[in-house]
C-alpha cells in the first residue's frame, strides 16, 4: 500500500502486507483502510502509513472495503459478509446465506448495504444488523461492485447484462 502525495505523485510512505491487496483504499478519521489476501484489514495510518490494527477475517479479502459512520464493510472468500468497528476492530455482524465467495465491494447507505456475490445475486443488507433484506438473482457471478443511486441499486453481473434494482421490494 503506497501513500503518495496528490500534488506531486511522489511517493510519502509505503506498507508491506503478506498478501495481494485487489481492493482499494478507503480513507476515514485519519486512517487509510484495505483488505488484503492475506485475510487482514490493515488500518494504518494516514499521515505516515504506520500500521494501527489488523483484524484476521479468516479468509482473503478481494474487494474493497467500504467505512461509513465507523463501521467497516467487506465481503470476502470465506462466504460472508461482514462488518467491524472502525476504532475498536471489533466485529459487529456477520451476513452468510449461501456457500459463495464475495469479490465485490459493498456500497452502503444508512439503511442499505449492496453487495454483489459469486451466487449470482445482489445482496441487499441492514448495515446496522446484518439481517438479509433481500436478494435478487442474476444469470452469472456478479462480481462488479455495485452503485447507488437515489432509491435503486445498479450493478453488472457475469452474463453481459447491467442490473437496476429497487432499494425497496415493492408490495403490490
Amino acid at each position: 500500500v503506497y501513500g503518495v502525495d496528490a500534488a506531486t505523485g511522489k511517493e510519502i510512505w509505503r506498507y508491506a502486507t503478506e498478501n495481494y491487496v485487489n481492493g482499494s483504499a478507503a480513507i476515514s478519521a485519519g486512517t487509510v483502510v484495505v483488505g488484503g489476501c492475506d485475510s487482514d484489514i490493515h488500518i494504518l495510518s494516514l499521515t505516515d502509513g504506520a500500521g494501527i490494527r489488523t483484524i484476521d477475517v479468516g479468509a482473503y479479502i478481494a474487494g474493497s472495503v467500504a467505512i461509513r459512520d465507523g463501521r467497516l464493510y467487506l465481503g470476502h472468500y470465506g462466504n460472508r459478509v461482514q462488518a467491524y468497528d472502525l476504532a475498536t476492530g471489533e466485529q459487529l455482524w456477520s451476513y452468510r446465506q449461501r456457500d459463495f465467495a464475495y469479490f465485490s465491494s459493498p456500497a452502503v447507505t444508512e439503511d442499505f448495504l449492496a453487495i454483489g456475490g459469486r451466487d449470482k445475486r445482489v445482496h441487499a443488507i441492514d448495515p446496522r444488523t446484518g439481517k438479509g433484506l433481500w436478494t435478487a438473482r442474476t444469470r452469472g457471478m456478479v462480481d462488479s461492485s455495485p452503485v447507488l443511486v437515489g432509491d435503486a441499486v445498479v450493478v453488472g453481473s457475469e452474463d453481459g447484462r447491467r442490473c437496476l434494482l429497487a432499494l425497496s421490494p415493492i408490495h403490490l
